[in-house]
C-alpha cells in the first residue's frame, strides 16, 4: 500500500474525534479520503499492487453500514444525527468495533476502562464509602418467545455492553447476518433475512425492540 493510502498515526492518533466515516476509513488502516471511497481511492489500490481492491470497498461499505445504524450510541446523543456531519470519540469507536469483533490497526486509539492518574502518587488516596451494589443486567430474552431466532439474539446480546440496548444488539445481529450466522441468511433495507421453516423471512429492528421487551 503506498503512503497515500496509509493512515498516519503520528497525526491520527492525538486526535480525539472525527466522522463517522473517517473513523471506519481509519479502521481498516487507511487515511480518510474527502471523497469517500471512489474510483480514484479503487484506482490507487490498483497501482499499490493490493491483490482485490474489490473485498476492501465491500469491507468499508459493510462497516460503515454497521457504524451508521448505531450513530447513537458512538456519538453518545439520541437526537436526530446527519451521518455525514456526526462526530464520534475515536477512542470509543475502537472499543466499540473490537466489541462486535472488528480487527483493528495496532495503533488504533482503544478506550481505557481507567483514567490516566495524573496525582502524585506518594499522596494517600482519599477515603470513599463503596457505592453501594447495583442488581445483575437482565436479558430481555423470554423463554415465552423462544424460537429459532432466539439463539442467535443471545450470541448477538453477548457480545454487547448492554444487552437490554436495541442499537448494540442490532449492530452484533448485522455483523453475524454477513458471517451468516444461522439461522441468520443476510439483510436488506427492510430487516435481517434469516429462515424460517424453510422460508426466508425478515426480522425488522421494530421487532427486535419488542422481543427485548423495550
Amino acid at each position: 500500500m503506498t503512503k497515500q493510502l496509509e493512515a498516519d498515526w503520528n497525526t491520527w492518533a492525538f486526535i480525539p474525534s472525527v466522522t463517522l466515516q473517517d473513523a471506519v476509513f481509519l479502521s481498516l488502516d487507511l487515511g480518510p479520503a474527502p471523497q469517500g471511497f471512489n474510483h480514484a481511492l479503487l484506482k490507487a489500490y490498483v497501482h499499490a499492487g493490493k491483490a482485490n481492491p474489490i473485498e476492501v470497498l465491500q469491507e468499508f461499505n459493510r462497516r460503515m453500514k454497521i457504524a451508521s445504524a448505531n450513530i447513537h450510541e458512538l456519538a453518545g446523543s439520541r437526537a436526530v444525527i446527519e451521518i455525514h456531519k456526526a462526530k464520534v470519540p475515536l477512542s470509543k469507536f475502537g472499543a466499540w468495533a473490537e466489541r462486535i469483533g472488528w480487527s483493528l490497526p495496532d495503533k488504533f486509539p482503544r478506550q481505557t476502562d481507567q483514567p490516566i492518574d495524573a496525582t502524585n502518587r506518594d499522596d494517600p488516596a482519599p477515603v470513599t464509602e463503596a457505592a453501594p451494589a447495583l442488581p445483575p443486567t437482565v436479558i430481555h430474552s423470554t423463554k415465552k418467545r423462544r424460537d429459532s431466532l432466539t439463539p442467535v439474539i443471545e450470541l448477538a446480546q453477548a457480545q454487547c455492553r448492554n444487552p437490554n440496548d436495541t442499537a448494540e444488539v442490532w449492530g452484533a445481529l448485522l455483523a453475524l447476518a454477513e458471517k451468516k450466522t444461522a439461522p441468520l441468511i443476510g439483510a436488506t433495507e427492510e430487516g435481517l433475512q434469516y429462515l424460517k421453516k424453510g422460508t426466508a423471512a425478515i426480522l425488522t429492528r421494530d421487532a427486535l425492540d419488542k422481543r427485548l421487551g423495550r
